[in-house]
C-alpha cells in the first residue's frame, strides 16, 4: 500500500541505460536499466508525492557529440 509499481517496456533491440537529470525530484530511481525486448519493474514510494513527469538521460543514446537522448518518465 505504500508503494506503486511501474512497468517499463523496451521493444527494441538496444539495451537502455537511464540516467536522472532532476536532482531534486524525491521518490524515483536514480537509474534504470532496461535489457533489450524486456520490461522491468520500477517502485515508486507513494509517501513521496511523485507527480509530474522526470527527465532522464538515456546514456546510450547520442543526439549530438554534447548531448545525449532525454525522455520525460512517469
Amino acid at each position: 500500500e505504500k508503494r506503486n509499481y511501474l512497468e517499463i517496456k523496451n521493444s527494441s533491440d538496444v539495451p537502455f541505460r537511464l540516467k536522472k537529470v532532476d536532482k531534486a525530484r524525491k521518490g524515483y530511481p536514480e537509474r534504470i536499466e532496461i535489457p533489450a525486448r524486456q520490461s522491468v519493474t520500477v517502485v515508486l514510494s507513494k509517501d513521496d508525492n511523485n507527480t509530474g513527469k522526470v527527465q532522464y538521460e538515456v546514456e546510450n543514446l547520442i543526439v549530438s557529440p554534447r548531448e545525449k537522448l532525454q525522455v520525460a518518465l512517469f
